[in-house]
């Protein structure tokens, strides 16, 4: 046993509550190859991963995060101490859909503004787009995205009903781009 594979059990410690649970039960330090880990290192190494993946995904939801400040912190605490912490390439944005979903489950039984919902959808449509290789959606929103944004700070969210047309640019301007169509003003 060497280098590789006491690293290969430090990521896992750090990633895998319950393994780091059971092999901290009780005791504060866990030697792996003849390398003492202590259990606060190991437990710091845990939020600074679950941190970086945190402000990933405040990047890829702005207004979500906007709306819900440190309530965003916490629901992505609990949701990422909860679930398994994705590999591979893509990983961040399998996290993103992930998260997603979790956070529209909240808003859908109440426990966040029900206008997120749409919100939500909105900000991860660009990740599901790339990650299904499509170039365009069509989605109906209760809430027009852009009115959404645009009266983020509002009190009351009125509702839009708004069809939306995404599209994959390419050439000079590359990226995803929106367009809005209300049924009325």
């Amino acid at each position: 046993m060497g280098l590789k594979e006491t690293q290969q059990t430090f990521v896992q410690l750090a990633i895998d509550s319950k393994f780091r649970e059971k092999i901290f039960a009780d005791k504060d330090t866990h030697s792996i190859h003849g390398v003492i880990l202590r259990k606060d290192e190991v437990q710091l190494q845990a939020r600074m991963l679950i941190n970086k993946r945190l402000n990933v995904l405040k990047k890829i939801f702005p207004f979500s995060y906007k709306i819900l400040g440190s309530k965003f912190h916490f629901h992505f605490r609990i949701f990422a101490t909860n679930s398994q912490e994705p590999c591979g390439i893509n990983r961040h944005r399998v996290d993103a859909i992930e998260f997603a979903h979790y956070l529209t489950k909240l808003a859908k039984k109440g426990k966040l503004p029900k206008f997120l919902v749409n919100l939500i959808s909105h900000e991860i449509t660009p990740v599901e787009m790339w990650v299904k290789k499509q170039k365009f959606r069509f989605k109906f929103y209760k809430y027009n995205p852009a009115k959404l944004i645009k009266n983020i700070n509002e009190e009351y969210i009125f509702p839009i009903p708004s069809f939306v047309f995404w599209h994959e640019a390419i050439g000079k301007k590359k990226g995803y781009f929106w367009r809005a169509f209300s049924l009325w003003i």
